[in-house]
């Protein structure tokens, strides 16, 4: 796919434009608007796959991962459905998925991989031995060993593979525009290809990230490692920052270049043979300033090797819809939409020991999807990885209010039920 010109879009620009960059063919395209100040106490539930259906039909899928991050005895609710269902004998015997051709299906269903064995069920002879703390003990850790796995099962069926794309950097530039408004630039686009699989004796997975760029003679494309990491059953855990949840994984990232401290969230979201990445990027000169929001990165794909054309509307069709449910959004948050289906809601800032929160909204094909990784602080800890999926026409008749919006509406009518009583 040829290389396009970089766009610059101006927050606060007039409506008509705004209508004709969603209805722009161009796939590389954006648009920034200040989002409503919105602030909401999200309610952790237990991992679930059940839908959830309201009377009139409107089911919403929603599953939520709950970062353990304590020890206390209310937070022994796991929910780990799903962990051995489907599990037939030889199933944990599996060979690796065969890279070759560069793809893997996504199975159907609720099979597992792999099987935890419980100590704590194993050995129910030395049970009426124990003490009360001791057996606690042992039944944390048993639950906990078993999400782990069951959290692995899922990354190993939605994620790995050989994926192929179109990588775009999208760098904010405050008071860049005519009139002082902010401007988000594509600042970069190049191709991508994400190599992932499975380790089904050492019980991991690992992946590479490597960029195609043309060599300095103007050869053919070279590829480029700029990235590796390799997870374990343990690695998906919310203080470490990891987890997954259906089709939908999210991991981030705390180093420092220099004397620069880089905060790095990522969010991945697969539908059927397509997949979006998106990483936010946030930076700070000094410990004591908060982070800046500096760039995200938006990855198109699609399974195996040969990369999406701009043909194929999952990926550069028209503008995403904007946010689903905007309830998890932090105050101030920034909205972008993007050819492909997709928006984006992350803050401009990111004060240290507080609350944050990014979202990514796709409409791919028949289906809607929404994932907010929130967190209490930018230090790459995780409170919950919250996935709403959704049909994409009932996405449109079955909306989420924005509580804060209610709220304001709301106050608006009793000023003026009081100001005609006067």
């Amino acid at each position: 796919m040829p290389l396009l010109p970089f766009p610059s879009i101006i927050v606060g620009m007039p409506t008509s434009l705004l209508m004709l960059l969603m209805l722009s063919p161009v796939p590389t395209e954006g648009f920034l608007t200040r989002a409503p100040m919105t602030l909401r106490k999200i309610q952790h539930t237990a991992p679930s796959s059940a839908p959830s259906c309201g009377p009139a039909g409107d089911c919403i899928r929603r599953q939520h991962v709950i970062a353990r991050l304590s020890a206390r005895p209310e937070d022994e609710g796991i929910n780990n459905e799903g962990s051995n269902s489907g599990l037939g004998a030889g199933e944990h015997d599996k060979e690796p998925p065969n890279l070759e051709h560069g793809v893997s299906p996504m199975p159907t269903g609720g099979e597992s991989e792999y099987e935890y064995q419980s100590e704590y069920t194993d050995q129910q002879a030395e049970i009426e031995y124990l003490g009360d703390d001791e057996l606690l003990a042992r039944y944390r850790a048993d639950m906990q060993n078993s999400n782990d796995q069951w959290q692995l099962n899922l990354f190993l069926k939605a994620q790995t593979g050989i994926w192929s794309g179109v990588w775009s950097e999208y760098t904010p530039e405050p008071n860049s525009g005519p009139n002082g408004e902010t401007v988000l630039r594509m600042t970069n686009i190049y191709k991508g290809r994400h190599e992932c699989e499975g380790d089904y004796d050492a019980r991991s997975v690992w992946w590479r990230e490597v960029t195609l760029l043309h060599a300095a003679d103007g050869g053919p494309l070279e590829p480029v490692v700029v990235g590796e990491r390799r997870m374990e059953p343990t690695s998906f855990r919310g203080e470490l920052g990891a987890m997954a949840a259906d089709n939908v994984f999210s991991c981030s990232h705390v180093r420092f270049k220099g004397a620069t401290e880089v905060f790095e969230a990522e969010i991945w979201i697969r539908q059927g043979d397509y997949r979006t990445r998106v990483t936010f990027v946030y930076k700070s000169p000094d410990p004591a300033y908060a982070f800046q929001a500096s760039k995200v990165l938006v990855k198109k794909e699609r399974l195996g090797k040969e990369g999406p054309t701009a043909e194929e509307p999952e990926l550069f069709g028209s503008s995403g819809r904007g946010i689903y449910d905007p309830n998890a959004r932090v105050p101030g948050s920034w909205v972008l939409s993007l050819h492909g289906g997709l928006s984006l809601a992350f803050p401009p800032t990111l004060p240290r020991g507080q609350r944050g929160a990014v979202i990514v909204d796709w409409t791919a094909g028949t289906m809607r999807f929404q994932a907010d990784r929130i967190f209490d602080r930018p230090d790459g800890t995780l409170g919950s990885l919250e996935v709403t999926q959704i049909g994409t026409q009932d996405s449109l008749t079955f909306t989420i209010p924005d509580d804060a919006d209610a709220g304001v509406a709301k106050a608006a009518a009793s000023a003026d039920t009081n100001g005609g009583e006067k």
